[in-house]
């Protein structure tokens, strides 16, 4: 089993679509130093949250690994590849998208503490399905704390 990992790991060049999944998961350099930044200025036991649904087309794997692998950080929800059933992960992962769909700044707040969010992650593709997120936020740093923040990632501490 270690072989075909050590294989698999090296086939960065496969960029065709699983049956509800990317095959390879492709991190920015800005994307890199966040999770180095999550990795090191976070609580082990912190959960960050990035979208978790995020991918173009709704409800596909997207994030189910993503903070858990390149940030080495629990998060609330995030859509798995074949967790069955599948219905209370969708459940989850629809409750903490509102926070990323919320209009009002306040609402979001009140929701991220609701569903006990300690960190928010907007990457790139949190940025492209959500384009006002980090304005919106940003209206309101005693809620949303901006604590990290490079080109196209913001990592904001819920208060």
């Amino acid at each position: 089993m270690t072989i075909i990992d050590l294989y698999s790991a090296q086939d960065v060049d496969f960029r065709e679509r699983g049956p509800s999944f990317r095959w390879t998961e492709v991190v920015t350099p800005d994307e890199l130093e966040a999770l180095e930044w999550i990795k090191t200025y976070t609580p082990p036991d912190a959960l960050v949250q990035p979208d978790p649904i995020r991918a173009p087309e709704r409800w596909e794997s997207g994030t189910w690994a993503y903070m858990p692998a390149f940030g080495e950080r629990r998060m609330t929800a995030g859509m798995p590849i074949s967790m069955i059933p599948i219905a209370k992960y969708r459940e989850a992962s629809a409750r903490v998208e509102q926070v990323f769909r919320a209009g009002d700044v306040n609402e979001a707040h009140r929701m991220a503490r609701e569903l006990k969010l300690e960190y928010l992650y907007i990457g790139p593709e949190e940025s492209r399905v959500y384009p006002a997120i980090r304005s919106r936020l940003d209206t309101a740093p005693f809620w949303f704390q901006p604590v990290f923040r490079n080109g196209s990632v913001a990592v904001y501490r819920v208060t």
